[in-house]
């Protein structure tokens, strides 16, 4: 003969969701009966392993200091339906810059969510650490401005502002910078010359890469002073002369005719300067001899050097008288 059994209680659970004490009570069905038995017991956490956090790269700031995304995180051993979330805190473990290979940032985690209060972080097999780089820093190099020197002297020595130093860093620099080749009177590029950054007083040099300022700056070397010069002339009179200035004109100048002074008129109207040769002509007045006259011959343009003036100081001369030395037979013509 077949026995049959039949259910004789049913169970009836609290929500018995959340973490903490949760209840089920038994209650007799048909012929038995016996009181309802209600029962308690412990919900403890749920453990989930968090992964999927990142670190953003950044330039070097002198600090620790990370900036975490948790957008990513993924929760696993979480319940279908629940909410969670992920909030991290960390720090990269080293401040400086590190050009090969990203730096480790340590992770500290902390559950979030309507149901973070039903979950434990699984420590041993969560992500403790990720990895970002932290890209050295741009130190720029600005020459100052309006640095010069004159003509035919020694370069001073360059000096410069920076900037980008990082949390209050002193840069520490080697060399000196240098501008483009030249001596002649004009304008030349600064550069970097043979500046670097060094080690030294808590300075990192590998924290930085040194830059020159996009704004071009110049080192002028300006002319140099000639100081006006003078020259000398002579002629007799009724006749031209010439004088020759190329010894007093300057590289590249050119050489022009400027003002006369001729308080005696021992001049005609034909004085002239071509190229580096003064022309005139005295009037055919024999009262004139041993009379003076100046001109003013104006040189600019000089590679290097000023404008200055030469002043020509020009003499009559009495003509030649020749001196006969013993016998003399004149013959008729």
């Amino acid at each position: 003969q077949d026995i049959t059994f039949e259910k004789v209680y049913i169970s009836t659970y609290g929500e018995n969701k959340n973490v903490g004490t949760g209840t089920v009570t038994v209650t007799a069905m048909g012929n038995y009966g016996f009181a309802d038995v209600t029962e308690n017991f412990s919900i403890t956490p749920k453990s989930v392993t968090v992964s999927g956090i990142t670190a953003a790269d950044k330039v070097y700031d002198g600090t620790a200091d990370v900036t975490l995304d948790c957008s990513t995180a993924v929760f696993e051993g979480k319940a279908e339906g629940d909410e969670l979330t992920v909030s991290a805190g960390g720090a990269f473990a080293a401040a400086d810059a590190d050009r090969e290979s990203a730096v480790v940032v340590n992770l500290s985690l902390t559950l979030g969510g309507k149901d973070k209060d039903n979950y434990v972080i699984d420590s041993a097999n969560s992500q403790s650490e990720t990895r970002a780089k932290i890209s050295p820093a741009v130190l720029t190099v600005t020459p100052n401005a309006g640095q010069s020197k004159t003509f035919n002297t020694a370069d001073p020595e360059l000096t410069y502002t920076y900037s980008g130093a990082a949390n209050g860093e002193t840069p520490v620099f080697t060399g000196a910078p240098a501008r483009a080749e030249g001596e002649n009177a004009g304008e030349y590029t600064i550069n970097l010359g043979t500046l670097k950054l060094a080690d030294g007083s808590g300075f990192k040099s590998n924290n930085y890469d040194l830059k020159l300022a996009d704004t071009v700056v110049k080192f002028t070397i300006n002319k140099a002073a000639y100081g006006d010069k003078t020259a000398l002339g002579s002629a007799m009179y009724g006749n031209d002369g010439t004088v020759d200035l190329s010894g007093l004109i300057a590289e590249g100048g050119s050489a022009a005719r400027g003002e006369i002074n001729d308080p005696d008129g021992v001049l005609t109207d034909t004085v002239t300067v071509s190229g580096t040769t003064l022309s005139f002509s005295f009037a055919d007045d024999a009262s004139k001899a041993g009379k003076t006259a100046t001109v003013v011959v104006k040189v600019i343009d000089a590679a290097n050097y000023d404008d200055y003036i030469i002043t020509v100081t020009l003499t009559v001369e009495n003509k030649l008288t020749p001196i006969l030395e013993g016998d003399v037979t004149l013959t008729p013509a």
